[in-house]
């Protein structure tokens, strides 16, 4: 297993000169938010500046050397972080992915992405490094499964050693993807200070490292009468702690070529604790890639002792 994925890497060096020829291409996004939550004043910010750049070339074997690097900024101070990053070899037989790419089993996620607050409670979870390498395979009329792991150092305690599979199935009008992984281990911590109870001294205490949660997930998408709907189920199994497990629903509508409606519904459990959420989106779309969003959510109990809060949302979105 190591020394296939010592060869892959190899492999996918030996693309890095043609990848400096490839042509970049610009892409980004940049949304502008006036929010108002219960019980909270008014708030207008712009809440994302995401640009990056991508290319691919053509190599003398036929292959195709590619590239993908993603960062988010911050209007506030100017920060830029690298959000995503990878390289790749294509072909016939699929995809190589090195890099930050992102855990497979996410892909269950995507047949549910409906609306503003889709993934406010239900998620699979992730945890790929820059150091991570995936297989995402060629399409087999229809059917694709993709497999990966965070870092190619396995050693238990490393915060990268995350991995994941998926396998879906597209129809003429609808598919299922089912998913499947572990998220990153915690690093081991060498001493931890703590207050003594019965002096002012202090204690110390060494934290050991400790493997990720284990997680699975299904979902399923359909058209139904000019509805795009999905739903999906994933739960992840603690280490430490409860379990945890949810679902989501949701679908959307195009009334016309300019506005778009969404729905969407989740829930997830951890031990007596359930929490709810239920969001409305209606999105009109400007031309130039530009559009507005009026959306509003709605929280049960739960969810409001945890910190959430009703909201109304009005978006200004750009893509580029």
């Amino acid at each position: 297993m190591k020394k296939s994925i010592i060869a892959l890497a190899v492999a996918g060096a030996l693309t890095a000169p043609m990848v400096a020829q490839a042509d970049a291409t610009l892409f980004g996004q940049i949304r502008y938010d006036i929010t108002k939550e219960d019980a909270t004043d008014v708030v207008s910010d712009i809440t994302r500046i995401r640009f990056g750049f991508k290319g691919e070339e053509t190599m003398d074997s036929g292959l195709t050397a590619g590239y993908f690097i993603r960062t988010n900024a911050t209007a506030t101070d100017g920060s830029v972080n690298i959000h995503k990053s990878t390289v790749y070899v294509s072909g016939d037989f699929g995809k190589i992915v090195m890099g930050d790419g992102g855990n497979p089993n996410e892909g269950v996620e995507d047949r549910t992405e409906f609306g503003l607050y889709s993934g406010t409670f239900v998620h699979m979870d992730s945890g790929f490094s820059a150091g991570g390498i995936s297989f995402e395979s060629a399409n087999y009329n229809g059917l694709k499964f993709a497999v990966g792991m965070g870092n190619v150092d396995t050693s238990d305690g490393q915060a990268g050693n995350a991995f994941g599979a998926s396998v879906s199935y597209d129809a003429d009008n609808w598919g299922v993807t089912v998913g499947a992984g572990q998220s990153a281990d915690t690093v081991a911590v060498a001493e931890t200070f703590t207050p003594d109870s019965t002096t002012t001294n202090a204690s110390t205490a060494a934290v050991p490292a400790s493997e990720g949660d284990s997680n699975y997930g299904v979902s399923v998408s359909g058209k139904v009468a000019g509805f795009n709907l999905g739903a999906r189920y994933s739960t992840q199994k603690a280490k430490t702690g409860d379990d945890a497990k949810g679902y989501a629903i949701g679908g959307s509508y195009a009334l016309n070529d300019k506005v778009t409606l969404k729905l969407q519904h989740e829930s997830t459990e951890t031990g007596s604790v359930e929490q709810k959420m239920v969001a409305f989106d209606a999105t009109y779309a400007l031309g130039g890639n530009a559009s507005v969003t009026f959306a509003a959510i709605s929280y049960n109990v739960d969810a409001e002792a945890a910190g959430k809060k009703d909201a109304v949302k009005l978006r200004y979105n750009i893509n580029f």
